[in-house]
């Protein structure tokens, strides 16, 4: 009895899910998600005329190719190309075929009219300067000019120079300092412990990160790699280069990966890492540029408002 009302249970759940599927209009699903129902889609005549394909220039080719079928009439690509796209492990596919890149950019490339947006929402007009370059003519939407810096920064964009060596994909030396600069920033009530976002461009470090926060991640601080944050925002984002060594490594020179790593925060972005590394490289001379000078009048260290907002920065 009880296999049978198992049996019986699947088959009108089946069917439940089928006609739920055919009456909705709008359906919501992740690539991996169709792909492992897309037979049993096919099978119950459930069919969708639109596409619409969110962060599609992250998803490699072949993601893409998944969710294409012959009764759809119109298929929407949003995405960006200056960023990240998806990885692809295949070496024979990635090379061979190209298929390393999105379906995204490959129709623009072959010249498929693109419709670009023009006008950013996200970030503090001085932020988004240090990604506008990367695109065409991008203005600062009237919302954008309506936000507020974090207070208790003397300026929302700063480059820290943070001193020393160190061998591998961690930094404690850079570790220390975040976790200076959040108790401060917490402890003056400047901003939340979730509006704070910790970035890395490596694992390691994001683990290590993650222990020395641990305090501020239990009441909702996050710390992610750069790729993980991808799409993601947050107010203020405190980036660890991690990096000491003469130039920056080929994962750090990525245009597409500094694309994200600054183009995260909405009101604050204060990034760590040795200054000699940095400086001299061409692409992150561009964004080292774009760091006014009178955001750090006494040079590449930590500026802080004073807490009574009176007199010159705090230097640290």
């Amino acid at each position: 009895n009880i296999i049978y009302y198992s049996e019986q249970l699947k088959l009108h759940w089946k069917e439940f899910r089928a006609r739920l599927l055919t009456s909705a209009q709008i359906v919501a699903s992740t690539c991996n998600g169709f792909a492992n129902h897309r037979t049993w889609l096919a099978r119950d005549g459930v069919k969708f005329s639109t596409l619409i394909m969110e962060e599609a220039g992250k998803m490699n080719e072949t993601e893409s190719l998944i969710l294409l079928h012959k009764e759809l009439e119109r298929i929407v690509l949003v995405g960006d190309s200056k960023q990240l796209s998806g990885v692809l492990k295949n070496q024979v596919l990635a090379s061979d075929s190209n298929y390393a890149q999105s379906f995204f950019e490959r129709l623009q490339r072959i010249g498929v009219p693109v419709v670009e947006l023009n006008e950013q929402g996200r970030a503090l007009p001085v932020i988004a300067d240090l990604y506008r370059f990367r695109y065409t003519a991008l203005r600062d939407h009237a919302s954008a000019t309506q936000l507020t810096p974090v207070d208790a920064l003397y300026a929302p964009t700063q480059f820290v120079h943070v001193a020393g060596q160190t061998a591998g994909e961690t930094n404690d030396l850079e570790a220390k300092w975040i976790t200076g600069l959040v108790t401060l920033l917490v402890g003056r009530g400047s901003i939340s412990q979730s509006k704070i976002t910790v970035l890395t461009p490596y694992r390691a470090q994001r683990r290590n990160l993650e222990r020395y926060l641990k305090p501020f991640v239990d009441e909702g601080l996050t710390v992610f790699s750069t790729d993980e944050f991808q799409g993601k925002e947050n107010d203020l984002i405190l980036v660890s280069l991690v990096l000491t060594g003469a130039s920056p490594s080929p994962h750090l020179r990525d245009a597409r990966r500094l694309c994200v790593l600054t183009s995260r925060a909405r009101r604050g972005l204060v990034l760590f890492g040795r200054e000699d590394t940095f400086r001299g490289c061409n692409e992150w001379e561009e964004i080292l540029k774009r760091i006014p000078e009178r955001h750090q009048p006494s040079g590449r260290v930590l500026h802080i408002r004073r807490a009574d907002g009176s007199g010159p920065p705090v230097i640290s």
